[in-house]
């Protein structure tokens, strides 16, 4: 985690859930619960809930639940870190960062001046636009077709000729010399020991956080004119230095917008304008890395609000080449990768004037999945007509289809590799099995150890169902008499283990219990879904603890609790057992293994 429990439980406490879901849902008060539309699903009848006790919601439509974070990342699609500072900075909390007291202090400081510094110089830049002198980017924002509505969306602006006119500005609107220093705004002016603007003549872009906050700028030179690039020798686009607020590994180009899509999807496109277009053209889920190579980072900050992705670069050598590059950076972050290479116009503006959005949408829902367009440019490499060039080819491609987890995607995958090289589809898929370690290695073990599985009757899937089901509501029964007694917690603690829960959140779960107890603390579901960063972990955690579900059980600790617990603790074992007898291999350990489950009938 980005911040301690202890941190995180402060900022928690410090806001009232109320306050803050009051801000989007209309809540009546019925009995000890808040009711009203789920902002989460259509709904016409209140079944969204929101306990002042617990700090928790619950829906009773359409199950979300979780406490304060869960809800602002569900509402904003914030991120888990996200959360936290928006919720800390509402009640005025000072997240701590590395260094003494005094050097945190100051680093605050700092920070929260950059912020208002590059708000202030977002409007400058955009009120720049607006005047004559601005009229050159105009006539190219106009010969792109941005319109007026997109250009203010985006705050888009013009860094005048005239090099110290944003210093002045932001000197006249107070800003401290010690922040404007470290803004990535301005150059030192070694004749006359100033400073000079950094950006002079260029279209300006502000680069927003996930947040909204303005962190940095890109200023695109224009094509004519005295700031044009016949005028001087620079970079046709520029961008901010890394400043205390910016990150160009951690940031992307219209990611603020993309959050706010929630979409499952994201388009990856090469630059700014490219993400205005599309935006302009209904897809806002799209984004831009900042004048660098894409990287594990970027594609981290991906994976928290989608889980999937578009590589939608140009279709050139370049464009291709970079591609590539970014297919295994998000694949490995656990993305699910397409690929859409625009065909019929030089870029997907062009496509979209021309055939519209509608069009490009069905283009977008056609795009390659990576290891067909990688396959494909494997195609291209190699010479097939010549025999050591589709052995090479096959070997490729074999280690290409070896990465995809479906047998169904291989076979699929297989095939076109086959039709495409005209190497036999057998051979394909014996290289592709070989890599993947499935032949022969433990082909035939059950003979040799002399070992006959015990055979497992087949069951109707309706009743597999229900016993998974009986299954899930045993853990969650057994989680929620840990939380609520501790007699019942050290008897649960003797019998099962967190291992034996199957599952990593409720193994979490059952282990933060223990810790809980073994300090005399009472377990308060709130706290205990703040230890848990993702939506979904969250909202498991939140499930055990739900009103109407487990969670709202007032269950005494007589004759009948212990016999209910006794038979969930006795399923939740059988049920380890079980999974481990299917997936062992040694006569013995299976052996063992059934001694064990008898023990427990």
């Amino acid at each position: 985690m980005f911040y301690s429990p202890e941190v995180i439980e402060d900022i928690r406490l410090g806001n009232d859930i109320m306050d803050v879901v009051s801000a989007y849902v209309q809540l009546k008060q019925h009995g000890a619960y808040y009711f009203g539309l789920c902002p989460f699903h259509a709904e016409k009848s209140p079944s969204f809930s929101v306990s002042v006790d617990r700090q928790t919601f619950y829906c009773f439509g359409c199950g979300a639940t979780g406490n304060i974070y869960s809800f602002l990342m569900r509402k904003e699609n914030f991120s888990f870190p996200d959360a936290v500072q928006f919720l800390a900075e509402r009640i005025h909390y000072r997240l701590p960062e590395a260094g003494g007291a005094a050097e945190t202090h100051k680093n605050a400081r700092i920070k929260e001046g950059l912020y208002e510094v590059n708000k202030l110089a977002a409007r400058f830049f955009y009120d720049a636009l607006q005047e004559p002198e601005g009229a050159e980017a105009v006539r190219y924002l106009d010969m792109r077709g941005i319109t007026r509505k997109c250009r203010v969306k985006h705050g888009l602006g013009y860094a005048p000729l005239k090099r110290g006119a944003l210093h002045k500005y932001l000197t006249g609107a107070g800003a401290a010399e010690d922040v404007l220093e470290v803004s990535g705004l301005f150059t030192p002016d070694k004749l006359r020991a100033g400073w000079n603007d950094k950006f002079y003549g260029r279209l300006m872009f502000p680069i927003l956080d996930v947040r909204g906050r303005v962190v940095g700028f890109g200023g695109r030179v224009l094509d004519a004119g005295p700031g044009g690039d016949a005028a001087r020798s620079v970079p046709k686009y520029m961008n901010s230095p890394e400043t205390p607020v910016f990150e160009k590994s951690r940031n992307l180009y219209g990611i603020q917008n993309a959050r706010q899509a929630k979409s499952k999807e994201i388009i990856l496109v090469e630059g700014y304008m490219d993400v205005i277009s599309l935006y302009q053209g209904g897809f806002q889920n799209t984004v831009a890395a900042l004048g660098t190579a894409f990287n594990a980072q970027h594609a981290g900050v991906l994976r928290r609000y989608a889980e999937s992705a578009v590589i939608l670069f140009d279709s050139d050598e370049a464009g291709t080449k970079a591609a590539l590059r970014a297919i295994p950076v998000l694949t490995a972050a656990g993305l699910r990768v397409k690929v859409l290479q625009v065909r019929d116009a030089k870029d997907p503006d062009e496509y979209i004037k021309r055939f519209g959005s509608e069009s490009f949408g069905k283009l977008l829902g056609g795009a390659q999945h990576h290891i067909l367009f990688q396959v494909e440019d494997l195609k291209r490499r190699y010479d097939l007509t010549d025999m050591e060039g589709k052995i090479r080819f096959t070997t490729e491609a074999a280690k290409l289809l070896a990465q995809a987890e479906s047998p169904v995607e291989r076979d699929v995958y297989a095939r076109a590799a086959a039709e495409a090289s005209g190497v036999a589809f057998d051979a394909i898929m014996a290289e592709t099995e070989k890599l993947r370690g499935m032949s022969l290695p433990n082909a035939g073990m059950e003979k040799k150890l002399n070992f006959t599985r015990p055979a497992y009757p087949s069951v109707r899937p309706e009743h597999n169902k229900l016993k998974e089901k009986g299954l899930l509501e045993a853990k969650k029964l057994i989680l929620n008499l840990m939380a609520s007694d501790t007699k019942l917690l050290r008897k649960i603690n003797q019998y099962v283990s967190a291992e034996e829960m199957g599952d990593e959140v409720y193994a979490k779960l059952y282990n933060l219990l223990v810790s809980f107890a073994e300090k005399g603390r009472s377990a308060e579901p709130a706290e205990l879904i703040s230890h848990f960063e993702t939506v979904v972990e969250q909202e498991k955690a939140g499930e055990v603890f739900a009103q109407g579900g487990a969670g709202d059980r007032r269950i005494a600790a007589d004759e009948n609790t212990e016999r209910v617990l006794n038979d969930a603790m006795k399923k939740v074992k059988i049920a380890y057992l079980d999974g481990k007898i299917r997936t062992e291999t040694d006569a013995e350990a299976i052996k063992k293994l059934l001694e064990s489950k008898r023990a427990v009938y």
